[in-house]
């Protein structure tokens, strides 16, 4: 009789327990899964256009510098650069526009005084970048510079 028993909680589980189980866990699969579809379907939020001309401060793009420097090791690199300077006022960019010949000549002399090899951090090229903007700002008073933006820069 406890055989018995044993055989009957066996087929219990074996044919009621399990297939229910089984089934329970396809049925979340495949509701998390998506496969159903969903009436509400999630689309993302349209990109909200921006006026470019109502934002405060002008935008001036610095030709690319183009500098040949010397690792630690004596070894010849070239470091390409392009970098973006954000002015006060957008009434200020011709003004800046006349000046970038002294911007770019001041920012290759300190560029090529520096080591590639210590260019490698995201510490070193914020360090890089805020003396950058320190020369920049000096070559183009009285203009108030806002900030400095290194766009893209490789070093080969």
């Amino acid at each position: 009789m406890a055989s018995e028993r044993r055989v009957s909680v066996k087929r219990l589980v074996l044919f009621v327990f399990l297939p229910l189980v089984l089934l329970i866990g396809a049925a979340v699969g495949v509701m998390t899964s998506g496969l159903l579809g969903t009436a509400n379907k999630d689309e993302p939020p349209p990109v909200p256009k921006i006026d470019l001309s109502k934002l405060p401060g002008g935008y001036v793009d610095i030709p690319d510098l183009i500098i040949n420097m010397r690792g630690a090791d004596g070894s010849a690199r070239l470091l390409i650069m392009q970098a973006t300077i954000h002015l006060e006022s957008q009434d200020f960019r011709p003004l800046v526009q006349n000046e970038l010949p002294k911007v770019q000549s001041a920012l290759i002399l300190f560029l090529r005084k520096q080591n590639p090899d210590t260019l490698y951090t995201a510490a070193a090229v914020e360090v890089l970048r805020k003396e950058m903007e320190r020369l920049t700002a000096e070559a183009i008073k009285p203009q108030k510079l806002v900030g400095l933006t290194i766009g893209r820069m490789q070093i080969r």
